[in-house]
């Protein structure tokens, strides 16, 4: 049975959630667990206790099936004394980060391919507006308007979230 995680968290917590979520393409229990999974072990600093001010809004996702199987290892690793406190310290510390940081953890295995793909310097099937062209990628890029990553390609740009590589 999945695990339920359910809590009140600084309202700006689930803001930046929401953004990433929109950004990325993906679901926000889905972000969650890809958080804890990836920052669980770094270390981390319990910024939710500097957001007193701050509103609280209820944060509610399961853990899937692979972050339950680190998650007692990840409680263990940060001397969690509940689930809450160690979820809010997690996330506390994810949305403090910039967000082209936030996109290469969360981006982590397509960044590295794409890295590849850039060191090969092959031409590349990519989609792009629901068209598939043929481009070379050039360089990855932090946006300045958005602070995410974009890849430079010979057509154009795309934020690396949202290029799709059909065939290498």
């Amino acid at each position: 049975m999945r695990k339920k995680i359910k809590m009140p968290v600084p309202k700006i917590i689930n803001e930046v959630l929401e953004k990433d979520c929109h950004h990325f393409g993906i679901t926000k229990e889905k972000l969650c667990n890809e958080v804890i999974l990836k920052m669980g072990y770094k270390p981390l600093i319990k910024y939710h206790k500097m957001m007193t001010f701050e509103e609280k809004v209820d944060l509610q996702f399961n853990l899937q099936v692979e972050t339950q199987k680190y998650y007692k290892d990840i409680w263990k690793e940060n001397n969690a004394t509940s689930d809450a406190e160690l979820v809010r310290t997690i996330l506390s510390t994810y949305i403090n980060l910039s967000p082209f940081l936030r996109e290469k953890i969360i981006m982590d295995t397509k960044l590295r391919f794409i890295l590849e793909l850039l060191r090969e310097k092959h031409i590349v099937k990519i989609e792009v507006d629901g068209k598939i062209i043929e481009a070379e990628l050039m360089e990855i890029l932090r946006c300045s308007e958005t602070n995410y990553l974009k890849v430079i390609h010979s057509q154009g740009e795309e934020y690396l979230s949202k290029l799709e590589i059909i065939r290498k």
